[in-house]
């Protein structure tokens, strides 16, 4: 990212040069899945997942959602991956190889009215929000930005019945440059999916989820006193930024205390954010934990930001870590798998925190792409302890692929990283969401935003939890809402 003068990952101007259809359930057919459809057989089997995957991305760019429907009520777990892949030539093959620029994967499936982001935009940054409205009636939606220099702004937006909207932070508001914290409020339940989107210095685009705070999002009762941070990453070639937001009514004051840095004194406003720099230095790279402390007013949400350098200070890669992964069960998908499409040496690492008063057990269970469980292992954790656990190491197996069950007694604080290494040497790094299952059951299920062309790519990722097999389909629509032919794999 070229940044010249604002707001995120500041440090780098001095190192880098500025630069539903609403509809019954669409009928389900026995006919498998060809490429150029515009509807693909689903089935899910039990203690699996199933994937909808870009076939190519040297199309026509295009963007538009994903629709996946199920022949019975179901409480199916969603995931919607955005990546960006670079073609080159194998010298010696004379075959094309992908190398892996960018990747971003979000929680999906869920619609909400109310939504708070945190936001920073300017020329080489900005947040893309893409939303999807799939009821009958348009909704309106109002946007409010409290911004850190505590004035804020307003907008609106009226998106039509089964359509999507896409658009950047910075086509909200007057100003070019802004950041803070940005509530949304619909009239209808949306989907709703928010990303960075950061040049990385040499004309690339990075992509990052956009700290979130959901509507009614659970929370231990520790977490009103204190939020965890399981991973963070300070010194040469990191640029660490952590965020506070504050969604209570009272002010909130407290510490942040970061591994190998000194505790931060916070006060926060209701409706504001508190944000701290570490720029990379001389020291060796140092990776820990950061915890928010309250002394008056409820804990605020904590998050992380990690862009990744190369020598040449461009961003390899930035992820966002978050507090609210705190709980007793959470799901995940994993695979450490290479493929066409995503090429290269891939890792998964669980980062796991104890904060209670006792010590923690954490038990895990391995599904692989069939629904077995081929895998198990437990790890107990003391407390004030952090661990670092490897899912190859920890199962003993290369590759793992297919779905995690994560169970904590009597819970702990995790985050879980993908990690490549690029066919070009460079390591790309994507925050993997642990996923609880959603309340009550539906039969249509939203993925806000699919992207093919020019590299770009999506996976649809579902997730059964179940005992019993679900079936369905799935299409992509566009914008409008009218269905169309995509390449899916």
């Amino acid at each position: 990212m070229r940044v010249s003068g604002s707001i995120l990952l500041t440090v780098l101007a001095v190192l880098a040069p500025a630069g539903l259809l609403a509809q019954a359930a669409i009928p389900f057919t026995d006919t498998e899945a060809a490429p150029g459809r515009e509807i693909y057989r689903m089935q899910v089997q039990p203690r699996a997942s199933k994937s909808f995957l870009t076939l190519a991305s040297n199309q026509a760019p295009f963007e538009g959602y994903g629709v996946g429907i199920t022949q019975r009520r179901s409480s199916l777990i969603m995931m919607n991956t955005n990546f960006v892949t670079s073609e080159l030539s194998n010298p010696v093959t004379g075959e094309f190889e992908y190398e892996l620029e960018t990747i971003a994967a979000f929680r999906a499936g869920v619609d909400i009215e109310n939504i708070t982001y945190y936001v920073e935009f300017g020329g080489d940054y900005d947040v893309v929000l893409t939303i999807v409205n799939d009821n009958f009636v348009p909704a309106s939606v109002e946007f409010v930005l409290n911004k850190a220099d505590g004035e804020s702004e307003e907008a609106s937006r009226t998106i039509l019945s089964t359509n999507q909207l896409s658009l950047n932070v910075s086509e909200l508001f007057v100003d070019d440059e802004g950041a803070g914290v940005l509530a949304i409020e619909s009239s209808q339940p949306v989907f709703i999916q928010g990303q960075f989107e950061v040049d990385n210095g040499k004309g690339r685009t990075i992509l990052a989820p956009a700290p979130v705070v959901f509507e009614n999002q659970a929370a231990t009762e520790e977490m009103a006193s204190r939020r965890i941070l399981p991973y963070v990453k300070a010194g040469a070639g990191s640029f660490l930024r952590l965020i506070l937001i504050n969604t209570e009514q009272e002010t909130s004051t407290g510490l942040l205390e970061i591994t190998g840095q000194e505790a931060t004194p916070y006060s926060i406003e209701p409706g504001q954010s508190f944000v701290l720099n570490i720029p990379p230095d001389a020291r060796a790279p140092l990776e820990g934990k950061a915890v928010v402390r309250a002394i008056s007013g409820s804990a605020p949400h904590a998050f992380a930001i990690v862009a990744e350098l190369t020598r040449d200070n461009s961003i390899s890669s930035m992820f966002t870590v978050n507090s609210y992964q705190e709980g007793t069960l959470f799901w995940a998908p994993v695979n450490t798998k290479a493929s066409a499409r995503h090429q290269g040496d891939i890792d998964a690492t669980l980062y796991a925190v104890n904060e209670l008063d006792e010590a923690a057990t954490l038990y895990m269970v391995w599904f692989d792409v069939e629904g077995n469980s081929v895998g198990s292992y437990d790890h107990m954790i003391n407390r004030g302890e952090r661990v670092v656990l490897d899912l190859e190491e920890v199962f003993g197996q290369s590759p793992v692929q297919g779905i995690l069950r994560l169970f904590a007694d009597p819970g702990v604080s995790l985050t879980l990283l993908e990690s490549t290494r690029t066919i070009m040497g460079r390591r790309v790094v994507m925050d993997i969401p642990l996923l609880t299952v959603p309340e009550g059951s539906k039969t249509r299920f939203i993925f806000p935003l699919f992207r093919q062309g020019q590299g770009a790519a999506t996976e649809f990722l579902t997730i059964n939890t179940d005992r019993s097999v679900q079936e369905g389909s799935m299409r992509v629509l566009q914008p409008n809402g009218s269905p169309i032919a995509t390449n899916l794999e």
